[in-house]
């Protein structure tokens, strides 16, 4: 929850800085119009680990349109919250003997900048994104037992990249494999792109991958007079 005051008919809250993914809050800010908060973009956030978000959380956002504030103190406002970013899902089931997995890299599909709030089903990310790849690094070591699941996750800003960009590529037991191309050719926000790999003892087989919906997350606000 967060508590937003209100000034002069206009609403003042704590602001956040997401350069690098930080939740760094600063003093309060005050924005007067929807156009100055749908413009408002996510800087550098690169790629994050399952132990990033654990330190940090997720950037989320919501929207309500014609909400009626009344004289009431504490009036509060219940609303879903939608996650601003995509959560990349690498499934790995494993065939064979116990093995590694030492490195996971994904193609360039790294957006530099994403919106804050959803802009609608057309517009998936700003206009002149550039984008990257992505690696683990060189000491990431998952141990994936002999019959055994695994599943570890990543994310990132919504993209819209080219078709060919969208690849996934890994190292177990120092042998590398890949890259792989996936059959996407942009991924919205609040979704997640399941990847199936299965480990056998003489071949990897790559599941065909799948966007599924991330369930909503919610949330709370007290307007205070």
């Amino acid at each position: 929850g967060a508590t937003i005051k209100k000034e002069q008919n206009q609403f003042v809250f704590p602001t956040a800085d997401f350069k690098s993914g930080e939740w760094v809050w600063s003093k309060d800010a005050t924005l007067t119009s929807s156009e100055e908060l749908s413009a408002l973009l996510i800087t550098g956030y690169g790629t994050k680990t399952e132990t990033d978000i654990e330190d940090k959380g997720l950037p989320m956002s919501f929207k309500k349109d014609d909400v009626v504030i009344t004289t009431e103190t504490n009036q509060s406002l219940e609303f879903g919250m939608k996650r601003a970013v995509v959560k990349l899902n690498a499934k790995f089931h494993n065939d064979g003997l116990e093995t590694t997995v030492n490195q996971i890299s994904f193609g360039n599909f790294q957006a530099g900048k994403g919106f804050l709030f959803e802009q609608g089903d057309d517009i998936i990310v700003p206009d002149c994104v550039t984008y990257s790849n992505y690696t683990t690094s060189d000491d990431y070591s998952l141990t994936i037992g002999a019959g055994e699941d695994k599943s570890v996750c990543f994310y990132q800003l919504p993209s819209a990249a080219d078709a060919g960009n969208y690849t996934i590529g890994f190292s177990h037991n120092n042998n590398p494999f890949g890259p792989a191309l996936l059959s996407q050719s942009s991924i919205k926000r609040n979704t997640q792109l399941d990847i199936m790999v299965t480990l056998k003892t003489d071949r990897i087989i790559f599941g065909v991958p799948k966007v599924n919906p991330w369930e909503t997350a919610t949330g709370g606000i007290i307007i205070v007079d």
